[in-house]
């Protein structure tokens, strides 16, 4: 394989062939994999999946490449359900994943490396060799005619993310053209949601609640394209473009919901409290070192931590689960994050489902009580989040999990583009502020969209 050769290259081969993509990359450690696959669950069918699998049991056979499982996303609503709380039904149809038997692994500091799962033998290890063969010969072919991928790997961590440049947004991006963004509330309405949120805070029904609107344009968009643009203009840990039927997502995700490990070891790194980020390297560290010492977002990551300790303690080992870290900075191209980390050892015998029904929804994305948190979000948010606060990620065949929050995302359907923003609400917020920060995520992302294009080389977009 060609060392020379990037992960763009090779997905725009799978991109163009019409098939279901798993792209992704982590832009803190440069490293990316590329795959496809061919059976693609839905609904009860995930539900079944995640409950077959026991964390810490690695079956015979199980790859090591950790792309290699299954990959796709869980929906707000149906991560909901694990709370009992009725509500809106599921949209694009609701959690979907993708098994991924073979694919290409990329790493800064050495080739390029195919990976096929250990438990496939005879013939369809034949198959899928011959399958993979020709999707690299094209990407060969490709890479010969027009040379390397123009965008390059991702090289910027989270630590070396500089501020964003001055203009209306991020990375000097323009609102997008071809279409009128319609938001789910107006002003007015987002203004009133924020202080009927407040006046259940006064009323002692929950402390914080997060709520969210959403941006949506219509039109014909380029998922790949957008995809491209977003790993440039916001590199995070968790970059990923999925195809996974009609429907495609394309995120930059800051935020850890689930990691396991082999040794049963759980993760999860709540995010609340936003600041943005200036231009002036100076007057931007200030802004970091401001936000880590407010009072009410420090008040408002606590309580969100607290919430993950208790659904960790559910299913962890008695005195096992622990703060990692409290209140740290990390910083993003046009944001700072408030993250704390929190740990636990999950007890054996225990499947990924359960795991994730003591973890799901993601309190950040939710509040504390998280049961009352999620029925007033239902009230207070005129539309479904959809994939929105869910979550994307792979599960590996021995209960090993890397799944991030669904937030700095799009949602792309064949006439339109969705991005779900939102905050945390506490009795100290200012309403015209909350609005104010969820157009400055919001518009993070929708200066990313890139519009569809006739040529060759953008087959399946949308």
């Amino acid at each position: 394989m060609s060392a020379t050769m990037q992960a763009e290259d090779l997905a725009r081969v799978i991109w163009d062939q019409g098939r279901d993509l798993v792209w992704t990359e982590d832009a803190v450690t440069g490293s990316a994999f590329v795959g496809t696959g061919e059976t693609l669950l839905s609904g009860a069918e995930v539900d079944s999946l995640l409950e077959s699998l026991i964390v810490g049991q690695q079956p015979e056979g199980a790859p090591a490449d950790p792309g290699l499982g299954w990959t796709g996303w869980l929906s707000y609503e149906g991560m909901r359900g694990a709370l009992g709380v009725p509500g809106y039904g599921e949209e694009h149809g609701g959690h979907r994943f993708l098994h991924v038997l073979d694919g290409v692994r990329f790493t800064p500091d050495s080739p390029p490396r195919w990976v096929v799962q250990d438990s496939v033998r005879g013939p369809e290890r034949e198959r899928l060799c011959a399958a993979a063969r020709q999707r690299w010969a094209a990407a060969l072919t490709a890479f010969a005619q027009t040379g390397p991928a123009r965008s390059g790997p991702v090289q910027a961590g989270v630590a070396q993310s500089g501020p964003a440049p001055e203009g209306p947004l991020a990375g000097g991006a323009q609102p997008p053209s071809s279409g009128k963004v319609l938001w789910a509330h107006t002003r007015e309405e987002y203004l009133g949601a924020v202080a009927d949120a407040q006046a259940a805070i006064v009323e002692g029904e929950v402390f914080v609640l997060c709520l969210t609107t959403r941006a949506t344009v219509a039109g014909e968009w380029d998922a790949f394209e957008t995809f491209l643009a977003l790993r440039e203009a916001s590199p995070t840990q968790h970059l990923a473009l999925l195809r996974l039927g009609e429907v495609s997502l394309v995120a930059a995700s800051p935020e850890l919901l689930l990691r396991l490990d082999g040794a049963r070891r759980a993760r999860t790194h709540p995010i609340k409290g936003t600041r943005a980020r200036v231009p002036d390297p100076e007057l931007d560290a200030l802004e970091a070192q401001a936000l880590a010492a407010d009072p009410k977002e420090r008040a408002e990551n606590l309580m969100i931590v607290d919430v993950a300790r208790n659904d960790m303690s559910r299913v962890c080992e008695p005195g096992s689960v622990r703060v990692e870290r409290l209140w740290g900075v990390d910083s993003y191209a046009g944001l700072h994050q408030l993250v704390s980390e929190v740990s636990g050892t999950v007890e054996q015998g225990v499947s990924v489902g359960e795991v994730l029904r003591s973890l799901a929804p993601g309190c950040s994305m939710t509040g504390a009580p998280k049961h009352r948190a999620a029925q007033l979000i239902q009230d207070l948010e005129p539309v479904p989040r959809g994939l929105y606060s869910g979550c994307f990620g792979t599960v590996g065949p021995g209960g090993t999990v890397e799944l991030a929050m669904a937030i700095r995302c799009a949602v792309m359907t064949a006439d339109a583009a969705s991005v779900g923003v939102g905050g945390g609400i506490t009795s100290d917020s200012v309403p015209e502020r909350e609005w104010a920060e969820v157009h400055l995520k919001a518009r993070l992302t929708l200066g990313g969209l890139r519009a569809s294009s006739p040529v060759a080389g953008n087959v399946g977009a949308v």
